[in-house]
């Protein structure tokens, strides 16, 4: 028995005419009697009994329509409680660096909706370093950061007693981001002794001491660069195609953020510095059991979106 016809047999109960019932769902009086003739063979009684007026309920008639009534309210109820989920269900939030939410925003909001139709997605940014301890202060349940390899086995130690889930994604490096038109983008790649008077657009963590190794190298920041700090990658790429100034961002950064035109844009390869130009894109976590529904399913696709990217030496070119 389909539920559907639960709502016939009400509707035949209550105008007591398998033709009036018929007119008012809109179904022919043929189909209306086949439905009511075959559930009345499937639970072995009759419900209605035909007169010249129309039908009138039996006693089993009676007491099915009584049930009837409790199994519509029933269902109601839950689509009651569904719809109270939907409205008070709290935003999926991911504690991320302004470097990932460049390129990860827009394509895991796509992702998540299309799975999640009712779901919120929320994106909270702090430096990088910062996203782990969030975690650790339980004042996040998912997060996307940068290790380089020797931190990423600290945190892998700390979030161990804390119950973290810690996953490498994606492994990354730095690259110099110059316009077509500047005088660097004859160059495929560039050695840390000639990055002298230029004039670098950079996030605030950058330069800090406890910041990634090659950041923090002191040919970044020498007396002979000029420095302007920018608050999202965004204006960074603004800066470097508008402005003429470069900037050293993560190859995923450079290829997976569009807010401007990255066809105007070069990227070139570090080499010769002393720190190893490697980052790990780590995705961190609650436990499973500690995670709601919707932040698993947001989870699964972070795994999927960085699955399906070409590595980082693959894709040096702007795109």
């Amino acid at each position: 028995m389909q539920s559907e016809h639960l709502r016939y047999l009400t509707e035949i109960g209550r105008c007591r005419s398998i033709s009036v019932a018929a007119q008012k769902l809109y179904i022919s009086q043929a189909s209306l009697s086949t439905v009511l003739k075959n559930v009345e063979e499937e639970i072995g009684c009759e419900l209605f009994k035909r007169t010249h007026n129309g039908v009138q309920v039996t006693p089993e008639g009676e007491e099915a329509l009584a049930l009837i009534a409790e199994i519509e309210q029933s269902i109601e109820k839950m689509f009651r409680l569904r719809e109270q989920v939907q409205l008070y269900s709290p935003p999926v939030v991911v504690v991320t660096s302004p470097t990932i939410c460049s390129g990860l925003a827009i394509p895991l909001y796509d992702a998540f909706i299309d799975k999640e139709p009712t779901g919120t997605l929320a994106f909270h940014t702090i430096s990088g370093e910062e996203v782990g301890t969030k975690l650790i202060k339980n004042e996040g349940r998912i997060g996307l950061t940068y290790f380089n390899a020797q931190t990423l086995e600290s945190y892998k130690m700390i979030a161990e007693k804390y119950l973290i889930t810690v996953e490498v994604l994606y492994k990354d490096h730095f690259r110099l981001l110059v316009s077509k038109k500047h005088p660097l983008a004859r160059y495929d790649s560039i050695a840390y002794q000639d990055l002298e008077n230029l004039h670098f657009a950079s996030l605030p963590c950058y330069g800090r001491s406890n910041s990634t190794d090659l950041l923090s190298h002191p040919h970044l920041f020498s007396s002979s660069n000029h420095y302007t700090t920018f608050s999202d990658i965004a204006l960074i790429k603004r800066a470097v195609l508008e402005q003429g100034m470069v900037a050293v961002l993560s190859n995923y950064a450079i290829q997976y953020n569009h807010s401007c035109d990255n066809s105007q844009l070069k990227s070139l390869r570090l080499d010769g510095f002393p720190a190893k130009n490697e980052m790990l894109l780590t995705l961190i976590h609650r436990c499973d059991r500690d995670l709601r529904y919707q932040e698993k399913v947001a989870i699964q696709c972070i795994k999927e979106h960085f699955e399906s990217l070409p590595s980082a030496m693959e894709s040096a070119e702007v795109r």
